[in-house]
C-alpha cells in the first residue's frame, strides 16, 4: 500500500502510512519507507526537491545506504522539481555502485534535461536510448517536441516528429502536430510547415486557425513552394476567409520565388485579386518588379501573358500595366513605355465596351519618370503626357509636378 500511494504522488497519505508503520506497528525506519517518502514528491504541487535532499541527509545520518530504487525515485522527482546538481550526483553515485539505469530512469533523466533546456544533452540521451534498443514512450517525445517548439528549436522538433512519422508504431497526437505547425510556420521553417500541412491539414485531420494559415503562406512565400502556397490559399477559401491584400501579395511572391519564377501564375493571381472588393496596388507587384526590372525580354513576355489573359476574359488591373511601364522606365526605354500606354485601351474589360483609357495618376507619373530617365530627357513627350492627363481629367499630385520639373 505504501509503495502504491507513493507512486501516485500522494504526499499526505504516504507520510501517514509511514507514521502508522513506525508508531502503531513498531516498524523501525528502513530503506523502503524512505524510498516511498522520496518518491511521493513527484507531486507537482505538494512535492518538493529540497525535501528529497533532507531525506537523503536523514538516511545518511542513521546509516541507511541508498539503493537502486532510491536512486530511481530521486531521478523521477528531479524530472519534475528540477535540480541539476542532485541529478548529476545520483547518476555519478549509480555509476560508482554499478547500478543499471532502467528504462523509466532513462526517461526521467531525459525529461529533466529537456525541462532544464539542456537540449544537447537531452537529445544525446534520446539517441543513447535508441542505440541501446529502448522503446521511447510517446509522452517523452511529446514533451520534447513541445519544449523544443517553445524554445524556438524547430529543427530539432522537426527531426523528432519526422522520425516518429516514419514509424507506424509511435503515433503522434494531433495537438503535437498543431504545435509544430504553429511554431514552425511562425519561425518560417519550411520543412516542418510542409510536413504538417501535407500529412495533417490537407487530409482534414487538423484545422489550423487563420493566423497559422497566414504564417504558413508566408513560409511558402519565403521558400518559393508553389504547391504549399496554393494549398494554403485553397484552405483559406474552404474556411470562407475574407481575403486581404496580404494574402495575394504573399501568393504572388510565392510564385516569383519558385525556381524558375512562374510569371504566368503570378500575373494570374493579380487578375483574380481584381475580382475582389479591392484593386491591386504597387505593393502587390513588388516581387514581380524586382524580377523584371533588368530583363527587357521578360517584360515583353509579360505583356503577351497579359494579352492572353485578357482574351480569356480576365480583368487586367491597371497596376499590372503600370508595372510594365515602371520596368521600362528603369530600363530607360521611353519608346516601349509609351507603347504600353497606347495599348491600355485594348486591355479594358471585354464586356465594358470601348474605353479610351483606364490610366491613373500612377501611370502618368511613371511615364514622366521614363521621360526623365531617357537620354536626353524628352520634354516633348512629357508635354504630350500632360495633355493626356488633362484630357482624361486625372488629378495630378505633388509627384507629378516634381517629375515635370526634373524633366
Amino acid at each position: 500500500r505504501l509503495r502504491a500511494v507513493a507512486a501516485q504522488g500522494w504526499v499526505k497519505e504516504t507520510r501517514w502510512l509511514v507514521e502508522h508503520l513506525i508508531r502503531e506497528k513498531g516498524q523501525p525506519p528502513d530503506i523502503h519507507m524512505y524510498n516511498a517518502l522520496i518518491l511521493c514528491n513527484i507531486n507537482a504541487e505538494d512535492g518538493a526537491g529540497w525535501r528529497v535532499n533532507e531525506l537523503l541527509a536523514e538516511m545518511d545520518s542513521i546509516g541507511l545506504v541508498p539503493d537502486a530504487q532510491t536512486c530511481h525515485a530521486v531521478l523521477k522527482v528531479t524530472s519534475i522539481h528540477l535540480d541539476h546538481l542532485l541529478r548529476s550526483d545520483i547518476l555519478e553515485y549509480m555509476r560508482n555502485k554499478w547500478f543499471t539505469l532502467s528504462s523509466d530512469g532513462a526517461h526521467d533523466v531525459a525529461a529533466g534535461l529537456f525541462r532544464e533546456a539542456q537540449f544537447e544533452k537531452a537529445i544525446e540521451r534520446l539517441n543513447l536510448m535508441r542505440d541501446e534498443g529502448m522503446i521511447i514512450d510517446g509522452w517523452l517525445l511529446d514533451l520534447a517536441i513541445y519544449i523544443l517548439c517553445d524554445a524556438g528549436e524547430i529543427g530539432e522538433a522537426y527531426k523528432i516528429v519526422r522520425s516518429r512519422d516514419d514509424s507506424t508504431s509511435n503515433l503522434i497526437n494531433k495537438s503535437v502536430y498543431y504545435a509544430l505547425l504553429d511554431h514552425g510556420s511562425q519561425a518560417r521553417h519550411h520543412a516542418a510547415t510542409k510536413l504538417v500541412w501535407s500529412t495533417q491539414v490537407n487530409p482534414g485531420y487538423i484545422n489550423p486557425a487563420s493566423g497559422i494559415c497566414l504564417n504558413a503562406l508566408a513560409t511558402a512565400s519565403k521558400a518559393g513552394d508553389a504547391t504549399l502556397g496554393t494549398d494554403v490559399f485553397s484552405h483559406f477559401s474552404k474556411q470562407g476567409t475574407s481575403f486581404q491584400r496580404i494574402h495575394f501579395e504573399l501568393l504572388v511572391t510565392t510564385y516569383m520565388n519558385t525556381s524558375p519564377p512562374d510569371l504566368r501564375r503570378a500575373l494570374h493571381v493579380l487578375t483574380i485579386m481584381s475580382l475582389e472588393t479591392f484593386e491591386p496596388t504597387v505593393a502587390e507587384t513588388r516581387s514581380l518588379f524586382r524580377y523584371l526590372q533588368d530583363k527587357p525580354a521578360l517584360v515583353h513576355e509579360s505583356l503577351k501573358i497579359i494579352q492572353t489573359l485578357h482574351q480569356q476574359g480576365r480583368r487586367i488591373p491597371i497596376a499590372v500595366i503600370n508595372l510594365l511601364i515602371e520596368c521600362y522606365a528603369v530600363q530607360k526605354d521611353l519608346g516601349s513605355a509609351m507603347k504600353i500606354y497606347k495599348l491600355i485601351h485594348t486591355l479594358t474589360p471585354i464586356g465594358d465596351g470601348a474605353k479610351k483609357s483606364v490610366a491613373n495618376i500612377e501611370t502618368f507619373n511613371l511615364l514622366l519618370k521614363a521621360c526623365r530617365t531617357a537620354d536626353p530627357p524628352d520634354s516633348k513627350q512629357a508635354v504630350f503626357i500632360v495633355s493626356e492627363l488633362l484630357a482624361l481629367r486625372v488629378m495630378p499630385n505633388a509627384l507629378t509636378f516634381d517629375r515635370l520639373i526634373l524633366v
